[in-house]
Formats: structure tokens, C-alpha cells, sequence
């Protein structure tokens, strides 16, 4: 149930708050109600006193106020009663009559302009040497206080040139004159010097007051200003890549100095037009030049003495000076004239710096520098579109890598060069002579280097390169090595980030379009031309070799030029580049190559069986066959011989040669050298018994040498041997067919005998095929 209101108003004691009416709720709520009135009142009564307080506090500082102000006043009084006693006013009153008196002498005039002259020519000499006590004055305040006095020591001149006809004062004010065109000249340069390469923390209010200063001194408006300006940041801009007489050299420096010129200058012209500069101007003729607060702070100058001493054209003399001769729009299409004609000279500008370095590094940190300082600031410029230059350096700046690129991938032509001058100053038996494995002769000397020097030296031997191998070789390595530099940088690009977080916060889709062309677009452009030049310059060396060989294969000493022809090629095949056209460099010559080199080891490696070892009609192991009937169990001598003279040729030669590919061309031609002298013999052997049985009589007296052949137990020891050779240099058509041959004048009857010399010559030769290493690696 609710507690009913109650009216405390009504309630004037005690008696009325406990009467029995009121039950013990409203009770507690008219208490609540009290407590609250109190608190409120209680309030009010503290804010009260605290304001009357404060009024009390404010009347006793009030008093204490006036009593002072009573106190200056009085003497105040006291002072002014004390300066207008009657021998102080007399005083005064004789002093204004000679004053008076001297002011009417023209002689005093002459000499209070001379000295005030020289006054001002000493003072503007110390001030722009930054001496006479300017404090803490700017390089800007220098220079405007400086023009102000010359153009004050110019008056001084042409007033004491006119009407003084006095020797000293005409030799003084000449050479015042003289010292005046010097400071002129010097203060020209101070202003240039402070316009010509603002350092990156130093105040535009020190461009706008030597702006300022020129103005004075060449009563020139703001239009003149903006005009010197853009002449002189044009001229610094050309400086930068300026190299005539050794003076300055073309350094990425100079072409970040060039382009911070650049953006500093359109970002000055937009500070200082179309308000700032004339504003300036304004408030240069608002005081006569001897009212200037600046040149009256000057105690050298003494203008309080010497002021009235000048004439009225010097006293109310105010700097002429055109403020409004220059608007907004004439503003900007100058500055957009300028910033065409700039940015093209940075862009040559820029092109010879690139010409002039040969660095692929050093051209790539130079594009990152250049991009990344204007993608930085070049935003900042109002009413210029950035992407423009952006576009421009790109151009330049890929054009250059990409001739650098063609050069470096070029200079492979360089390695075949050194193959084609080896070739022509080749020696036969010397150029190509490669130190054996084990030969001794070396090794100490590699030794006595280190282990690493003997290793190397173990390593060369093995894989046959030799002075002219290693010095092609190394050649290549050297490219090699400047193409996967130049490889390196360019996936760098790839990774490079063109964000311009430092000042403002870009939309994602400038970003993404930025870093797009940046890196993704420039390294495809880079890489894909890499690429190709890369494959133009490996056909060209493949070329050139297959060239050199087509000149040196029918030549005496082919065989070894072969040989270090495939070692060269082997030696590069190991550092390709991992392209699919390149991946086959050179496969069209090396077959002929390795022919060539078979070729040569399989005439020396087989002479003696040819002429000696095949012709030989005895049977020299026949008392060494077995079982039943017997037959041979191994090869003849003169085979064996064949097998070892192949394999000590082929070592010889040098082990490193003999690929699985090389090898089977070996195996290959071989086999049809040893198939034709076999069948050869086989013929001489068949004409040999029909001329045996076409001559035989009973009267015939001559002797028949070929009677005592036994061709049946001959061809049973070929027809080992020929097995046990093709066990060794593999199967083929041409060797079945011989084998074939050979059998049936074995007059063996039995398959199983035949089976029997194949089973025997496959046991023999895995007894002794590891001292025939090199025959088993196809």
C-alpha cells in the first residue's frame, strides 16, 4: 500500500509530526523531507558566505591597487615638478637656440650624411658576415636588414653626390659607393645560396624574407620574385648533374638532391603565392625606411642623432615595391611552365646518372630512392598529377637496366671468345695434357697450401680440368655469377612495399595500383627480358662452339679438342640457369664430340687385336678347355688384351669423359669395328677351305699353310670370345648376327654345348668385369 503525501508546511512542532494520524511510514518520509530541506539550506548559506568572502577579498586587493597607483602618481609628479625648475627650463631654452644655430650650417649636414654613409656600410659588411651583435637573427633576417641599409647607404651616396663639392667627402662617399656594389654583389650571392638548395629542416620563412631582401634592393614586385625564384631552383636543379671541368660528378646523391629541388620548390611557390610573399611585401611599405623598427635597434647607426640631418627625400624615403602585379592564376601557370621545363631537365638529368653507373646495385638502390622520396612528397603538390614524373622515371630508369641487363647477358659471348683463343693457340700433346689421378708430380705443392688447395687439386684431376678447362670454366663462373646477382636484385623488387604512410593516408586502390606497377609489373618486365636475352646469348655460345668444332674436328689432334670441348660444356652444364630452352644447351654437338673422342680410343685400343690378335689362326687356350666334349672355359690372350688395351685407353683419356652416353657411342662403334674385322676373317677362313678343295691332287707339290687351321675347334674359341665380348659391350643385331655366324662352323652339334659357352662367358665375366669398370657404366 502507498504512503499517502504529506504536507510538511503544515507541520509546525513536534507534537503535530507524532499526533496518531500519522502512522510510523509517514513518519520516516517527513524526517527523509526535513533532512533534504536542511541539506539544501545549508547549501545556499555556504555559497553565500563564499561569495561574500571573495567580494570582501576583491575590495582589499582593490585598495591595496589604488594605494599604489596613488604612490606612482606622486612621483610621478614629483619627478616632472623637479624637471620644470627654472635653471632646468633655462638650460633647455640655451640648448634648443645652439642646436638651432648648428642645424643651419650646411657643413654639419654633409658631415652627419658621411658619417651616418659610412655607419651603414660598415654595419651592412658585419651583418652579412653574421658579426655586430644580431643575436639570434635568422640568415632571412640577416639578409632583409643588409638590403635595407644598402638601399639606405644608396640614398646616402646619390644625396652627397649631388651639390657637395668637398675632395674628402666626394673620395669617401666613392669609395662607399664601391664598397656598396661589393656588398650588393655579396648579398646577391647570400640570397641565392639560401634559394639555391634549402636543406630539408631549414625555415621557408628564410625564403620568403631573401625573397624579401631582393625586393628591396631592386625595388622589384612580387611577380620579379617568383620569376628569380624558378631561375634560380632551375639553374640549381641543372647543377646538380652538372660535370663540366671535373667540377661536379654524377653521383645518385646529386640526382636525390636534384629531385628534392624539384618538390621543395613547388611546394615554396604554393606556400608563398598568392598571399604569403605579397602580404610581406605590403608591410615593407606600410614605415619609412628610417622609421624601421630593425635599423633603429642598430646603435651604430645612431638614427636618433642623425636623422634629421637627412633630407626629406632620405627621411620619407619608402621602399617602392609592386605587391600586386602577380595574381593566383599567373601564379600557377608559371609554376606549372616551370614544372614542365624542371622535371624534363631532371629526367635527362637523371638518364646520364644511370648511363654513368655500370652497377646493376647501385641502379637498383637509386630507383628505389628516387620512387620512394617522390611517392613521399611528390602527393603534397597541389594541381600536379604525381603519376606523370612517376611514369617518366620508370621509363628512364627501366630503360637503363634493361641495356644492362642485354649487356650482362651478352657477355657470354666472352666465354666463347676464351674457348675459340684457346683453340687457336692450340698445342698438339701440351694444351690438352691432363695430369694423371695418381701421378705424384703437384700434389706437394697442393699440400703445402692445405688441405683445401689438395682437395681441389684431387678434384680437378679427376674430372680432367686442366689449365685450359679451368680458365674457360672460370670465365663462365665469373658471368655466371653477376647474372644470379642481377637475378637476386630483381626478386628484391619483387618484395619492396610503396606505401606512403608519413603523412597521409592513401586509398587502397592507388596502392594496390602503385604496387602493382612497382613490383610486380617492372621485375616481370626486367625478368622476362632477362630471360630471353639469356636464351639468344646460350644459343649464340652453343653456335659458336658447334662453329669452332666444325673447324677442328678433321684436324690431327680432334680427338683432344673434343675432349676439352665436353668438359668445357660439362663444366657449364653444371651452373645453367633454370630455363627450359637452356636446360639442352649444346646436346646437338656433344654426341659428335663423344663420337670423336670414341672414335680416336677405339683406334689406338684395338690395333693390336686387329692386326696381330684376330688374324692369329692358333688356338692358344685349346689346352685349356673343359668337360665333355671340352670346350673353352675363357677368352683368348688376344681378347683379354683387347678388353684391358680398351679400358687403359679409355682411363688414359680420362675417366671423367665417359658418361653412360658417351660410353654407348664407344660400345656402339665397337661393335662394328670388331663385327667387320670378324666377318672379314670369317670370309678369308670360307675362301681359304674353297680354295683348299678346288686345288687338291694327288701330283700338287705345293705347300697349303691354310691345311694346318682348325677351323672347327678356331671358331669355337671366337665363338667364346665373341660372347664373352658381347657380354661386356651389350647386345645388338650386328653381334647376334656374328655370333650366329661364328656357331655354325663350330660344328657343334648340340644346343646345349652352345649353351654351355654362353653360360661359361656370362660366369667369366662377372669374375673379372670390375677390372673393366668403365665397360659397365651403360
Amino acid at each position: 500500500m502507498a504512503t499517502p503525501e504529506v504536507d510538511v508546511s503544515s507541520l509546525t512542532t513536534s507534537a503535530n509530526i507524532f499526533s496518531g494520524t500519522n502512522t510510523l511510514p509517514q513518519i520516516r518520509t517527513i524526517n527523509n523531507i526535513i533532512r533534504s530541506h536542511i541539506d539544501e539550506i545549508s547549501s545556499r548559506l555556504r555559497t553565500q558566505v563564499g561569495s561574500s568572502y571573495r567580494e570582501l577579498l576583491g575590495t582589499a586587493d582593490a585598495i591595496v591597487q589604488m594605494q599604489e597607483d596613488n604612490d606612482n602618481v606622486q612621483q610621478l609628479l614629483a619627478r616632472m615638478g623637479g624637471k620644470c625648475g627654472r635653471t632646468i627650463v633655462t638650460n633647455k631654452s640655451e640648448s634648443l637656440k645652439h642646436f638651432k644655430k648648428q642645424q643651419s650650417r650646411p657643413e654639419m649636414s654633409v658631415v652627419a650624411r658621411t658619417k651616418l654613409l659610412n655607419d651603414c656600410v660598415s654595419a651592412a659588411d658585419t651583418t652579412l658576415q653574421g658579426c655586430g651583435g644580431l643575436g639570434k637573427k635568422s640568415v632571412g633576417d640577416r639578409l632583409l636588414l643588409s638590403s635595407k641599409l644598402l638601399t639606405l647607404g644608396r640614398l646616402l651616396t646619390a644625396s652627397l653626390q649631388d651639390g657637395v663639392s668637398d675632395k674628402r667627402v666626394a673620395q669617401t662617399t666613392d669609395a662607399a659607393k664601391n664598397t656598396i656594389e661589393r656588398l650588393r654583389w655579396k648579398l646577391r650571392r647570400g640570397i641565392d645560396k639560401v634559394l639555391e638548395y634549402p636543406s630539408e629542416d631549414s625555415d621557408r620563412d628564410d625564403i620568403l624574407k631573401a625573397l624579401c631582401a631582393r625586393s628591396v634592393a631592386s625595388s622589384s614586385g612580387a611577380k620579379d620574385a617568383l620569376r628569380y625564384l624558378l631561375d634560380v631552383r632551375g639553374k640549381s636543379i641543372k647543377a646538380a648533374f652538372d660535370t663540366e671541368e671535373g667540377e661536379r660528378t654524377q653521383t645518385p646523391e646529386n640526382t636525390l638532391l636534384a629531385l628534392k629541388l624539384y618538390i621543395r620548390t613547388i611546394l615554396d611557390v604554393q606556400a608563398l603565392l598568392p598571399t604569403t610573399l605579397p602580404q610581406a611585401l605590403v608591410a615593407l611599405k606600410q614605415n619609412r625606411l628610417l622609421a624601421d623598427t630593425t635599423l633603429k635597434q642598430l646603435n651604430t647607426l645612431r638614427l636618433d642623432l642623425y636623422e634629421s640631418w637627412c633630407s626629406e627625400e632620405i627621411q620619407f624615403y619608402t621602399p617602392f615595391i609592386r605587391h600586386d602585379d602577380l595574381d593566383g592564376k599567373t601564379a600557377r601557370e608559371a609554376l606549372l611552365k616551370w614544372a614542365e621545363a624542371a622535371s624534363q631537365d631532371f629526367i635527362n638529368g637523371l638518364k646520364e646518372t644511370t648511363d654513368s653507373i655500370s652497377d646493376f646495385t647501385a641502379i637498383i638502390k637509386l630507383r628505389g630512392d628516387v620512387l620512394q622520396l617522390w611517392i613521399r612528397n611528390g602527393s603534397k603538390a597541389k594541381g600536379f598529377d604525381p603519376q606523370e614524373l612517376l611514369d617518366e622515371i620508370r621509363e628512364t630508369l627501366n630503360g637503363r637496366m634493361l641495356h644492362m641487363l642485354e649487356a650482362k647477358a651478352s657477355k657470354l659471348h666472352l666465354v666463347g671468345s676464351e674457348i675459340h683463343s684457346t683453340l687457336e693457340h692450340w698445342q698438339i700433346g701440351i694444351t690438352g695434357k691432363q695430369a694423371g689421378l695418381w701421378t705424384r708430380d703437384g700434389y706437394e705443392q697442393a699440400l703445402e697450401q692445405g688441405a683445401t688447395t689438395f682437395l681441389e687439386e684431387v678434384i680437378s684431376r679427376l674430372y680432367g680440368r686442366n689449365d685450359s678447362v679451368s680458365k674457360a670454366f672460370h670465365s663462365y663462373l665469373a658471368w655466371f655469377n653477376a647474372v644470379q646477382e642481377v637475378k637476386t636484385e630483381l626478386e628484391g623488387l619483387t618484395k619492396q612495399r610503396w606505401d606512403n604512410d608519413f603523412d597521409e593516408v592513401e586509398d587502397e586502390d592507388t596502392l594496390e595500383s602503385r604496387q602493382q606497377t612497382l613490383s610486380k609489373d617492372d621485375p616481370k618486365l626486367l625478368q622476362d627480358r632477362m630471360d630471353k636475352t639469356l636464351e639468344s646469348s646460350y644459343k649464340a655460345l652453343a653456335t659458336q662452339l658447334s662453329e669452332v668444332w666444325a673447324c677442328k674436328e678433321n684436324d690431327k689432334d680432334a680427338s683432344a679438342v673434343a675432349a676439352y670441348l665436353l668438359r668445357v660444356i660439362r663444366d657449364i652444364g653444371t651452373k645453367l640457369p633454370e630455363r627450359p630452352v637452356i636446360s639442352n644447351f649444346c646436346d646437338d654437338i656433344v654426341a659428335p664430340l663423344q663420337a670423336s673422342v670414341a672414335s680416336a680410343v677405339i683406334s689406338s685400343g684395338t690395333k693390336d687385336f686387329l692386326e696381330s690378335g684376330l688374324p692369329n689362326r692358333t688356338v692358344e687356350c685349346r689346352s685349356l678347355w673343359d668337360g665333355e666334349p671340352a670346350l673353352p672355359m675363357q677368352p683368348s690372350p688376344d681378347t683379354f688384351n683387347l678388353l684391358h688395351s680398351m679400358s687403359m685407353k679409355m682411363s688414359d683419356t680420362g675417366i671423367d669423359l665417359w658418361t653412360p652416353s658417351a660410353t654407348k657411342i664407344l660400345k656402339s662403334q665397337l661393335i662394328s669395328k670388331l663385327v667387320t674385322a670378324w666377318e672379314s676373317e670369317l670370309t678369308k677362313i670360307e675362301d681359304s677351305d674353297t680354295g683348299s678343295t678346288d686345288d687338291a691332287s694327288p701330283t700338287s707339290d705345293s705347300t697349303k699353310p691354310a691345311a694346318s687351321v682348325n677351323v672347327p675347334e678356331l671358331c669355337t674359341q671366337w665363338l667364346f670370345d665373341a660372347s664373352l665380348l658381347q657380354e661386356s659391350l651389350g647386345s645388338s643385331d650386328e653381334f647376334d648376327k656374328l655370333v650366329s655366324s661364328i656357331y655354325k662352323r663350330t660344328q657343334l652339334d648340340d644346343e646345349a654345348q652352345k649353351k654351355r659357352i654362353t653360360k661359361a662367358t656370362s660366369a667369366y665375366w662377372q669374375r673379372i668385369s670390375m677390372l673393366f669398370g668403365l665397360f659397365t657404366d651403360a
